[in-house]
């Protein structure tokens, strides 16, 4: 593990839901944590998909903070998305910034905030399967 994962991995084991929402939910935290998604991406583990994954989460007065990744054979690609205009997306994943945060360090297992309701998957049940895989996490189910 690199130095500078072990510090974030530390960080989020030392850190509340407060303040994981307060310094991953801000946009800088947002462009960090996806710009990491888009450089974890494996696109041997997306069998061929090609597409858009929305992350729909929740933030300030119920106001959704959306981010688009767009995977193909090659690369993710992921930018800031607009509330409900993804809707030809392959997933969206819904959920909270520090479930998100914990999940990508690998502090949360995404089958337990599954059947929890903290994680919700709308979509290619296929895709959602490799999500994890896709972006350098181990298999779960």
């Amino acid at each position: 593990m690199s130095l500078a994962r072990s510090a974030v991995v530390s960080f989020v084991r030392r850190s509340d839901d407060v303040r994981l929402e307060r310094v991953f939910g801000s946009s800088r935290g947002m462009r960090f944590l996806f710009r990491r998604m888009e450089r974890a991406y494996v696109p041997a583990e997306a069998a061929g998909t090609a597409g858009d994954i929305v992350f729909a989460l929740p933030g300030p007065a119920d106001a959704d903070r959306v981010w688009v990744v767009h995977v193909d054979a090659s690369a993710a690609h992921a930018h800031p998305g607009q509330p409900g205009l993804d809707v030809d997306a392959l997933l969206t994943v819904k959920v909270g910034v520090p479930d998100l945060v914990r999940i990508a360090v690998g502090q949360e297992d995404a089958g337990r905030a599954l059947l929890d309701g903290r994680l919700d998957l709308i979509g290619d049940s296929a895709v959602a399967e490799r999500l994890g895989p896709m972006f350098g996490r181990p298999r779960t189910f």
